[in-house]
């Protein structure tokens, strides 16, 4: 659309059309009849593509067209469409019109979030398998990546990694959680500490998985608001319920209202933490498999939120990280993949004849991490620098300057022989 500017002695005036002035006697601008014509049809094939009949005598109609085609017709106040639209915009047959969850701030299809880190079992930088072993005392270690394993005193819990074979997901995961609890106690469980106890505090929240048991049980789901009592916080406040599995997947979904926090006190740590804690009841031998824990705000349970690896990683990373390839768990001898350097040149001496070097995290921390060292090959001393001949290990190394954006890896040696050193590092910033 434009002003007929090609149409000679259209009589335009500084571009528009202009009235005639029989005082000056200058003539009005012509409206040439195709251009006046593709004007209507412009303003009728709106109208039209609203399915309105056009009408001479109205002039609301092009307003109600384009209101009609920009807007999800059917929808009302206090609800959202999911529904299905043609080329226009317009709904279609097949719309559904679902109630809008007041506690769930945004319509789920539009905005999710999983407080979960690693619901879907991706991330194993600790390795894919381990043991809790409680057999003298009560007992806790990390398996995949944010997830912990406790145990009373006289169990042992093996965990492994479980990859789904195409097809045999109870949902779209890949991989789940195993865990064999061996032992004639009841309690042992399954938990994921959420960073500050303010998360869902005063809130309904939800949580759903997918989950089985080898032996038909009652498992508790507890949701406990953990304020750091040990350095000076409030006792842990637990809110709960009981789900009875069996053998195979079953998707479970509970909602629980947790209580206010106001008043409560944290402790001086800064682990204050809402705990997601799957907990045993068969006081035998047993195997649990968890996949797709998801944990939101609201009474609904939504669809598992997938993130991709990298997101995921990221996420984990704030609270454990390692120099070797995400798939190798941390230990000495593990390889040489990922190794920190550092050279130490002929003719240095003193202090400067010493491995040093200054390791920067991908992810910043949550608080100044435990930094533990490992050697990467050969038959040296664990936790040292290994020479690049794989001939020489140092004996003193240690870590300084930690923060929580980085550190520094040194040596206290003194006249090491010239060759280029390596190292591995883990980073563990965990609740």
């Amino acid at each position: 659309m434009d002003y007929p500017k090609s149409v000679p002695s259209v009589g335009l005036v500084n571009g528009q059309f202009v009235d005639e002035n029989p005082v000056n006697g200058t003539p009005g601008s012509l409206i040439p009849a195709e251009w006046g014509n593709s004007v209507t049809d412009e303003v009728l094939n709106v109208i039209k593509a609203a399915n309105i009949v056009p009408d001479e005598s109205r002039s609301d109609q092009l307003k109600q067209a384009i209101i009609s085609i920009s807007r999800v017709v059917g929808a009302v106040a206090n609800t959202y469409n999911s529904v299905n639209v043609d080329q226009y915009g317009r709904v279609v047959n097949g719309s559904l019109i679902v109630p809008f969850q007041d506690i769930q701030p945004f319509p789920v299809q539009v905005y999710r979030k999983n407080r979960i880190i690693n619901g879907s079992f991706d991330i194993w930088q600790r390795g894919e398998s381990g043991l809790v072993s409680g057999t003298s005392s009560v007992a806790s270690g990390f398996g995949p990546d944010r997830w912990q394993v406790f145990v009373p005193q006289g169990i042992s819990s093996q965990w492994s990694k479980v990859t789904f074979a195409p097809g045999a997901s109870p949902n779209e995961s890949r991989m789940a959680l195993s865990v064999t609890h061996t032992g004639a106690v009841a309690g042992a469980n399954i938990r994921q500490r959420i960073e500050n106890v303010e998360t869902g505090a005063g809130k309904t929240v939800t949580a759903s998985f997918y989950v089985k048991s080898s032996v038909p049980q009652t498992l508790t789901v507890a949701l406990r608001q953990n304020f750091g009592a040990s350095t000076g916080g409030s006792a842990d406040v637990d809110t709960q319920t009981n789900i009875n599995v069996g053998s195979t997947y079953q998707k479970i979904s509970v909602t629980l209202t947790l209580p206010s926090i106001l008043g409560k006190t944290k402790g001086t740590a800064g682990n204050d933490c809402l705990e997601f804690i799957l907990i045993s009841s068969a006081a035998m031998t047993h195997t649990i498999e968890l996949a797709a824990v998801q944990l939101e705000i609201g009474s609904v349970a939504t669809e598992y939120e997938y993130k991709s690896v990298v997101r995921e990683l990221e996420d984990c990373q704030r609270y454990f990280e390692k120099t070797l390839d995400v798939s190798v768990a941390p230990a000495d001898g593990a390889g040489a993949n990922g190794m920190l350097s550092s050279l130490v040149y002929g003719g240095q001496t003193g202090p400067f004849s010493q491995p040093s070097v200054n390791w920067r995290f991908k992810v910043e921390k949550r608080i100044n991490p435990s930094v533990k060292l490992y050697t990467p090959y050969g038959n040296g001393p664990v936790g040292q620098w290994r020479s690049g001949d794989n001939a020489t290990s140092t004996a003193n190394a240690g870590v300084n300057y930690i923060g929580t954006g980085g550190c520094v890896i040194y040596n206290n040696d003194v006249g090491v022989r010239s060759q280029a050193y390596y190292i591995h590092a883990s980073a563990d910033a965990e609740l």
